[in-house]
């Protein structure tokens, strides 16, 4: 015979079971987010971050992207997602992707040599035989050691003046020309923004626009992506955020403070296109924000057609250069873009980072998985961690990816 009360009492608790069960299911994303962001909060207060911006991509859709701290600490205003910050080298992925677009329409082979485009034989003195090719450039294998020269008086200089040629750095007899720039061995690795600066110029020559323009009209735009190489051309200056250096304690305004956006010339107002495109900071001038960045995440991820040709995704992905014996994250490296099996521990990833001024950036994907990961952060304490990137690096990778 049939006990109905228990009955009853077991379907009561399990229906009870069934909506936690429920519940539970029904808010994954709650709960992930809930720990993702105790952990944020927690790599923030270790490494007193002034401000944050994270997202994290899987395929075409957004895990997770969220901001944190103050965008100006001074007037105590927060940061958001559409906050824009100078990005430093993850710039250089720009770059890149513009002398991939150029590929694209057979405008120019990694293979060219560079001199065809300035007029003049440009080689390095130990190797005169050798061409300096684009990948050279693109994969800082081209022998051009800037720092053995007088980099940051010619950078100063093409602000002040405007007329100084980018090859003026390379060519014997000029002001700022010595022989120590350029290295005695062929095909070794020495990170150079200069070979930007070149590659601008070269994008500029071939597409007769100015850097920043073509930029802006094949890459920022058909992706949604906020920003620009120029500063002049962000119409709404308070959008930017500014960046601090952490120093005796403290947040220290370095870059983009109010009073310098206020007082920042057009120095682009009388260039000639094709002189010398480190006017526009090709190596680490971009402004953007996580929002544009996660819209490039999801093209890189998807090997979007509108980006590139599937031929030449494939060449963004093809090792170039290897060291495993160097330290640090420099590695190996494809054209333009960093390959890494150090950020997170044997995962293949692809995608740049940057540094300046107390800020810190990322942005790395695998293809294999089609998910990746972008942060963008200022004024920490870092520490360098075991993988030749940052602590904070680390930790932020590995959560969001």
């Amino acid at each position: 015979m049939y006990n109905f009360n228990k009955i009853k009492f077991h379907l009561s608790t399990f229906s009870i079971s069934l909506l936690v069960i429920l519940i539970l299911n029904l808010n994954p994303i709650t709960i992930y987010t809930q720990n993702i962001n105790k952990n944020i909060t927690d790599i923030i207060k270790t490494y007193s971050i002034a401000s944050l911006q994270v997202i994290s991509i899987n395929k075409d859709q957004i895990i997770y992207k969220e901001s944190y701290g103050k965008k100006n600490i001074e007037s105590n205003i927060n940061t958001d997602c559409n906050t824009l910050y100078r990005v430093a080298s993850l710039s250089k992925l720009f770059t890149t992707l513009g002398i991939l677009k150029l590929i694209d329409k057979e405008k120019l082979t990694l293979e060219d040599d560079i001199s065809q485009y300035f007029d003049q034989k440009i080689r390095n003195p130990y190797f005169p035989e050798i061409p300096i090719q684009i990948k050279h450039l693109l994969t800082h294998t081209s022998g051009i050691i800037e720092s053995n020269g007088p980099y940051k008086h010619f950078i100063k200089n093409i602000y002040q003046k405007g007329s100084i040629s980018i090859t003026d750095y390379i060519t014997p007899k000029s002001p700022y020309y010595t022989k120590n720039i350029w290295k005695n061995k062929t095909s070794t690795f020495n990170y150079s923004n200069y070979t930007y600066g070149l590659l601008a110029t070269i994008i500029e020559k071939i597409s007769k626009q100015n850097f920043d323009n073509f930029i802006e009209e094949n890459i920022l735009k058909p992706l949604k992506i906020e920003g620009n190489f120029n500063i002049q051309k962000i119409k709404n200056k308070q959008n930017i955020g500014i960046l601090y250096k952490w120093t005796q304690n403290t947040h220290k305004p370095i870059l983009d403070t109010p009073e310098m956006l206020n007082n920042t010339n057009n120095t682009v107002e009388d260039y000639i296109t094709g002189t010398n495109a480190l006017i526009f900071s090709p190596q680490g001038g971009l402004r953007t924000n996580i929002t544009g960045l996660g819209n490039l995440l999801k093209a890189l991820i998807q090997q979007n057609n509108k980006l590139l040709s599937a031929k030449t995704f494939q060449t963004l992905h093809t090792t170039a250069w290897k060291n495993p014996n160097m330290k640090g994250i420099y590695k190996e490296k494809a054209a333009g873009i960093h390959i890494t099996e150090e950020l997170i521990k044997n995962e293949r990833l692809y995608g740049h980072s940057g540094e300046s001024f107390g800020m810190t950036s990322c942005l790395y994907y695998s293809i294999e998985k089609q998910k990746g990961f972008a942060f963008i952060v200022i004024g920490g304490n870092y520490k360098t961690g075991k993988s030749g990137f940052y602590e904070h690096e680390e930790k932020l990778a590995e959560l969001l990816f």
